[in-house]
């Protein structure tokens, strides 16, 4: 993937536009270079055409060649405008396409850092406002307007040299006014964006099927409501400030364009000794040089928005992969936990959690809420950098503060994520293609209680789940079933499932723990759970208060009265 990063900020647009596009950018380069010479060569006709009509000759030929050269000038320019649309979608759907490339090098622990997050929120945001086009565009857009005044200079020289003087200043004002706003765009924008960015946010939630009957149930709709209303007005203020400094910038830049064209016409009529054709065809050239350079100004304003903006999405693609692949390992015997902790900040989620899991035998780690099960989770995980200490896998150390390689895993998250795919597609997430055939996804499934519904959906496992897309809308515990199946289909060595049947009713959570309890005689299986009946066919638990482990044994062992797990789940118990 070509990224160009050794070339300078104003410099890396081009590279990357051509880049993109080679034939278009050439195109589009080639013509808006062609229109940029069109008030020169609109001086050289009108004083063409002005001596023939004093000489009497026979101009008839020469009007329809006229004609065809004003004509054929407007095309031109509406046909380059188009050549330069085709290659901005070209531009940006090359960057768009780098950008997903781009986030498959991300590797899990970066999804954990604010500052990696941050730069691929702003390089999303620079892609969806179509910088890396702007940059190009306007950069092109410069160049033409140089070759437009400095072409139209040397026409208008032999007529009056200070005429040609003042249509190569004539740009300067628009510049300058438009480079100061771009400034101001570039102060404010970011502000405006974050605004309009919670306002949508704000009205996704109650626009969206499950989130929006939750708050209508509860009756807080209008709260998100009036939350989208006061940061749209936000947005709108910041827009509105922005317009009114336009408004003055282009009229400060327009009334000095108007007096540099004044004083251009005198020049012309007294140094061009008077010559009407001499001042019309300075007139036609001034003016079309003056509407061809108009948006120079705001080009020059764009380039100062798009260089710091573009330079968030090169930011993106210089993330390299840190972390190692995962090895294949076709069994596991054994992984040992040796002092692990894991901080946010000055906060410590665990603390020299020790403990050890084996193939033949279920692992679950309890605790109360905040005691730092998922957090220990996810360093296992190797995701959780913020920590140390080792996990030891059949005599092979991996060090968690490290970015090495790491052992091949099925995961099944807390909050797992309900991707409006089709059924086959969700459960094949990130599972080798290998893997993935018809009688492995029914078995896959039938295991995880998820046969019987997907079933009776209109295509079976080929049916589109999730209302956004006309999908079926599955229940929290059908999504969470599925989430299961696609552990069961990596087929892995290890298991994770944090809190795996926290949606599952009782009977089905039944039969899929022991399923869960056949199939660690196959491999290591580590879960959480809050529900005591889910772990009496855990042979090993490991209790964590306020990250420490402070137990660990069988359930009979850890039933004994007295101990954490007993007191943990003493309510529980009672109720059963």
């Amino acid at each position: 993937m070509k990224t160009y990063e050794s070339y300078p900020g104003w410099l890396w647009a081009l590279r990357y536009g051509f880049g993109a596009s080679k034939l278009w950018g050439c195109i589009s380069t080639l013509l808006l270079l062609i229109v940029a010479f069109v008030p020169a060569v609109n001086v050289l006709v009108v004083r063409f055409l002005s001596r023939a009509l004093v000489s009497s000759t026979s101009i008839l030929w020469l009007l329809i060649v006229a004609g065809i050269l004003f004509g054929a000038g407007g095309a031109l320019q509406q046909v380059a405008y188009a050549a330069s649309r085709i290659h901005a979608l070209r531009i940006n759907t090359h960057a768009l396409d780098q950008f997903d490339v781009a986030m498959t090098r991300i590797p899990p622990s970066s999804y954990e850092s604010q500052s990696c997050m941050s730069i691929v929120r702003k390089a999303r945001e620079c892609l969806s406002e179509g910088h890396p086009s702007s940059q190009f565009q306007a950069s092109i857009n410069v160049l033409s307007a140089i070759v437009t005044a400095t072409s139209l200079g040397f026409a208008l020289y032999d007529l009056s040299a200070k005429a040609a003087l003042v249509s190569l200043i004539a740009p300067v004002p628009t510049a300058l006014a438009y480079a100061w706003y771009g400034r101001q765009e570039a102060k404010y924008w970011p502000l405006a964006a974050e605004s309009n960015r919670r306002a949508m946010y704000l009205q996704d939630q109650f626009s969206y099927r499950q989130t929006g009957a939750e708050l209508s149930l509860m009756n807080a709709t209008s709260t998100l409501a009036k939350g989208a209303i006061r940061s749209r007005r936000e947005f709108r203020r910041i827009r509105e400030k922005l317009e009114g400094k336009s408004v003055m910038t282009d009229s400060v830049a327009g009334a000095a364009t108007t007096i540099l064209f004044i004083i251009a016409l005198v020049f012309l009529y007294r140094e061009a000794e008077h010559s009407v054709g001499a001042v019309f065809a300075g007139i036609v050239g001034l003016m079309t040089g003056i509407s061809a350079m108009a948006g120079v100004g705001y080009q020059v304003g764009e380039l100062a928005i798009s260089m710091p903006a573009n330079s968030h999405f090169r930011s993106l693609l210089k993330l390299q992969q840190t972390d190692g692949r995962r090895f294949q390992q076709v069994a596991m015997e054994r992984l040992a936990v040796r002092d692990v902790d894991v901080s946010y900040g000055d906060v410590r989620a665990v603390k020299a959690a020790s403990f050890e899991a084996q193939r033949g035998s279920l692992c679950a780690v309890v605790g109360e809420n905040g005691s730092g099960k998922t957090s220990l989770i996810r360093a296992l995980e190797g995701v959780q950098r913020e920590g140390s200490g080792e996990v030891c896998v059949d005599g092979r150390t991996l060090d968690i503060a490290e970015a090495g390689d790491w052992f091949e895993f099925a995961t099944v998250q807390q909050d797992y994520g309900r991707y409006e795919l089709t059924v086959r597609e969700f459960i094949s997430l990130g599972v080798p293609a290998a893997r993935v055939t018809d009688d492995a996804i029914r078995a896959a499934l039938r295991f995880s209680e998820a046969e019987e519904f997907v079933d009776a959906l209109p295509d079976g496992v080929d049916s589109a789940l999730g209302g956004q897309w006309g999908g079926a809308e599955l229940s929290g515990g059908q999504w969470q079933r599925l989430a299961i199946a696609r552990a069961v289909l990596t087929d892995a060595p290890v298991w994770f499932l944090d809190e795996p049947t926290s949606a599952v009713d009782a009977p089905t959570e039944e039969r899929i723990f022991d399923r869960l309890a056949a199939e660690a005689e196959k491999r290591v299986i580590i879960l959480t759970s809050h529900r005591v009946s889910t772990l009496r066919a855990a042979e090993n638990i490991v209790v964590l208060k306020d990250g420490a482990v402070c137990e660990t044994g069988s359930y009979a062992e850890l039933m004994t009265e007295g101990t954490e797990f007993h007191r943990m789940f003493s309510s529980q118990l009672e109720k059963a």
